[in-house]
């Protein structure tokens, strides 16, 4: 039997099956507003965990951190374990004022915090890294296909838009509640399959001493030293900060918790999400090791040559299981672009349009915005994604574009929640000097003219190093600005005040072993553990 053939048909009934599932358990909920960008906010924290896992493990992370994990190992899974950390303390401190204030989207908060403006410096902040980012995912998640089949790169495009179809089917027609329950198969899918690769690599190399002995104590350090050119420990506090504005307000990764049925289930949801975290150390950094083993100069294809040398040694089961694994790479590029879809329709939807036209959006307009905002950005996805193979260093400038831009939002979300002295002043001014420092930063180190007029320290500084300065400075500006101005009325100040949380499901008492309190204690000691034994 032909072996592209077999796996070949795998990836096809999965894209069909996926497809026919996302229309059936969306439509239901399709029909309105709260429904379709919130799947009627009536998502179980098991939805919620596995949504957010699909999300924020996208193609680009798939085959950047196992390529990252063959040059340096376990270290490349730092904003993995941090990130869950912080999604954590999101869900403490973030969430429940969120859903307490009835949010629809992320964008809202700065609204009810500041003012319109604030809001919609972000929305707008947001739809332009989407714009940037969406055929990112395409173009990663079109490589490994490629690579896998060793297919000519002319096909790129077929293979996008092939993707494309299945996602934007189930994604525009609907809604986030499509989303979530396909998050759940794609997520189970991408963990199965990687872990396959992790057993199955593992014993081939003859264990993990084995792979101790061969790749040296090095590579299973997750705190590298301060001279290392790709992640020294240095890096961790801008990590933590990265982490932190990710989780704090992601529109693309909260959305799901807007949409819980309670409380305690976002809550947990946000949890089995950060416990998912340090499940990547496994399915990713350790077969990007692998494959250091075996394949030595894989690099950013570690997963794709694994998958294409590896398995088909196990025979028909083993080409099975390469489809199986294919089908879940092709999921984490189905999850990520999803994810972006319904956020970005939202954000247009339920933001700017309302803002623009300065008159109230009833419920078929606002639906109407939402799936044509949705089906535009699919479409400019899948076919500017073979595009981007083109702009070599460009690419790498709109990850760090994105990084950049979120910083001072993020900055405005974090003090806007823990102080009560910022003002509406304070953070448009911020948002606007953001903009223009995070411009002035990229160009002046990515270009030859630029690094010319840039101090030598942030030209030659990590991209990680140089984030907490930036973050001091907006923290200060932003209350120097506010300080110049009348303190925030009560009226501002209202969206942080205790009170009732509004839900649909109401609070039910829960055992101890059932509580937020007592998995996140777990949690963090796990975490604590693996920075402690390696």
């Amino acid at each position: 039997m032909n072996p592209l053939f077999v796996q070949l048909s795998i990836v096809a009934l999965y894209l069909i099956g996926i497809t026919l599932y996302g229309l059936h358990v969306g439509k239901k909920e399709a029909g309105t507003k709260e429904g379709y960008f919130l799947g009627g906010r009536s998502f179980s924290w098991l939805l919620i965990g596995f949504s957010l896992f699909a999300t924020n493990i996208n193609s680009a992370s798939v085959i950047g951190e196992s390529g990252l994990a063959s040059k340096i190992g376990l270290a490349a899974s730092n904003n993995e374990l941090i990130g869950g950390v912080m999604l954590g303390i999101s869900a403490i401190f973030f969430i429940p004022l969120y859903l307490r204030n009835r949010l629809y989207t992320i964008p809202e908060f700065l609204e009810k915090r500041f003012n319109r403006v604030a809001k919609l410096f972000f929305s707008f902040n947001f739809v332009v890294q989407s714009i940037l980012a969406t055929p990112i995912g395409f173009y990663a998640g079109g490589l490994a296909v490629l690579h896998i089949f060793g297919l000519d790169p002319k096909y790129l495009l077929l293979v996008c838009v092939i993707m494309g179809i299945s996602i934007g089917l189930y994604s525009v027609f609907g809604g986030l509640a499509s989303i979530v329950y396909t998050d759940r198969v794609q997520a189970s899918l991408l963990i199965v399959g990687c872990l396959v690769i992790t057993i199955v690599g593992l014993q081939q190399i003859g264990g993990p001493r084995a792979l101790y002995e061969n790749l040296g104590p090095h590579y299973f350090e997750f705190l590298r030293p301060a001279d290392d050119p790709h992640m020294p420990w240095t890096t961790l506090p801008g990590i933590a900060l990265h982490s932190a504005f990710f989780a704090f307000c992601s529109v693309a990764v909260l959305q799901r918790a807007l949409g819980a049925r309670s409380v305690h289930d976002a809550k947990m949801g946000m949890l089995l999400g950060s416990f998912l975290k340090i499940v990547t150390v496994f399915m990713l950094a350790i077969p990007g090791m692998i494959a250091a083993k075996l394949y030595p100069g894989a690099g950013d294809s570690a997963i794709p040559v694994l998958v294409r040398e590896l398995l088909p040694s196990l025979g028909f089961l083993g080409l099975v299981l390469s489809g199986l694994v294919l089908s879940g790479l092709i999921s984490a590029v189905m999850s990520s672009a999803d994810a972006g879809v319904c956020a970005i329709s939202s954000v247009i939807a339920l933001d700017i349009y309302p803002s623009c036209t300065r008159k109230a959006v009833n419920e078929a307009r606002a639906l109407f915005v939402g799936k044509l905002a949705a089906a535009s950005i699919m479409v400019y996805g899948t076919f500017a994604a073979p595009y981007y193979g083109q702009l070599g260093p460009i690419y790498l400038m709109i990850l760090q574009v994105g990084g950049f831009m979120l910083l001072p939002v993020g900055t405005c979300f974090i003090l806007g929640r823990f102080s009560r002295r910022v003002n509406e002043q304070g953070a448009v001014a911020t948002l606007a000097i953001g903009l223009v420092v995070s411009v002035a930063y990229i160009v002046g180190t990515k270009t030859p003219w630029g690094q010319t007029l840039m101090p030598d320290f942030f030209v030659q500084a990590h991209f990680y190093k140089v984030y907490p300065f930036f973050f001091l400075f907006y923290v200060a500006f932003l209350y120097g600005v506010s300080l110049l101005f009348p303190a925030p009325g009560a009226d501002k100040l209202a969206v942080l005040e205790a009170g009732p949380v509004a839900q649909l499901a109401p609070e039910i008492p829960h055992p101890w072993y059932a509580t937020f309190r007592f998995w996140w204690i777990i949690f963090l000691g796990c975490v604590l553990t693996l920075y402690a034994i390696f």
